[in-house]
């Protein structure tokens, strides 16, 4: 059974400041950018000054951010900065201690090796929803390997073992396949079953459950995102109106494009629309096909309706 995605649905709040000036600099042994220019923050009310909500295409400009931090390309990099500002894939309440590292960081710096991390993990899981979309099992297959039995209970996906990144520093940024035991867990949960010294593991065996893989890894790595991402409620400028609704505070641009990304690829797809013609209402949990026992009857009438103009 497919694990489910859960999906709400709120505006991205991000005041897109684009750096004049970014320059590198080092500090102890790692490469920091900083914005020397003068500071012109946007306002957020104003549409055209947030790309998440503008511009469709954002997030992919913004994946394309890590091949210019690949192949050491300055000018392209600091042409991203000039569009979007500051990446600031760490977040603000880990900045100054992250995963045991210490730069001192500060509100307005991002270092190279953290954004080479979090966007490379970006562009992974974009690459990789992509193929389960698209059903594209030759690399899935490369990247999980051929069926087989193991002792070790997991893959490493991203980065590979090969990879120049170091595995210790990554955080949030890695990626890993936990292999199920090949005991089922009904056993595991006995307290007379005898535990065996050595756990051995199945790899996915067919294609069914090589998607199925995959899209357990997708929900695993976007749920680890969203519980990062801080989402606040929001009443409008008239208090007297009781509407509320809810908006996702991030911090730069690489939280602004995941969660464009999330939204155009992801977010809908366990929404079921209603199953009458005409209604684009999403179905309710407690109900099915069905958005309301009114779109309920009303289809039921119109089925009658044609199955009477097909006996005439």
């Amino acid at each position: 059974m497919r694990r489910q995605l859960k999906t709400i649905y709120a505006e991205i709040s991000w005041y897109c400041d684009p750096w004049e000036a970014a320059t590198l600099k080092t500090r102890h042994g790692e490469r920091i950018f900083t914005n020397h220019g003068k500071y012109t923050p946007c306002n957020l009310l104003d549409p055209i000054k947030n790309p998440a909500q503008q511009n469709p295409l954002f997030w992919q400009d913004v994946r394309q951010w890590y091949f210019a931090l690949m192949n050491n390309d300055i000018d392209k990099i600091q042409g991203y900065y000039r569009l979007y500002g500051q990446l600031n894939v760490i977040p603000p309440d880990e900045k100054y201690d992250y995963q045991g590292y210490d730069f001192g960081l500060h509100s307005y710096e991002d270092a190279w090796r953290f954004n080479e991390e979090a966007l490379g993990w970006f562009n992974f899981l974009t690459c990789l929803t992509d193929w389960l979309k698209k059903k594209k099992f030759g690399p899935l297959w490369e990247l999980f390997g051929k069926p087989r039995v193991t002792n070790s209970g997991s893959i490493d996906l991203y980065p590979e073992a090969n990879s120049p990144l170091d595995l210790q520093s990554l955080g949030l940024y890695q990626i890993r396949y936990s292999i199920p035991s090949i005991i089922p867990l009904e056993k595991l949960r006995d307290p007379a079953f005898v535990r065996p010294t050595k756990y051995e593991h199945q790899t996915p065996q067919d294609d069914t459950q090589l998607l199925q893989a995959v899209w357990n890894v997708i929900v695993d790595q976007v749920e680890m995102m969203m519980n990062e991402i801080e989402l606040t409620p929001f009443r409008g400028g008239d208090a007297t109106k009781p509407n509320l609704t809810w908006r996702f505070r991030v911090y730069g641009a690489f939280q602004a494009a995941f969660l464009q990304w999330y939204f155009q690829e992801l977010a809908d797809v366990n929404i079921e629309k209603c199953a009458k013609s005409g209604c684009e209402k999403i179905v309710p949990p407690d109900r099915r096909k069905y958005c309301s026992k009114q779109c309920y009857a009303a289809a039921a009438k119109q089925r009658q309706r044609i199955r009477k103009a097909m006996e005439v």
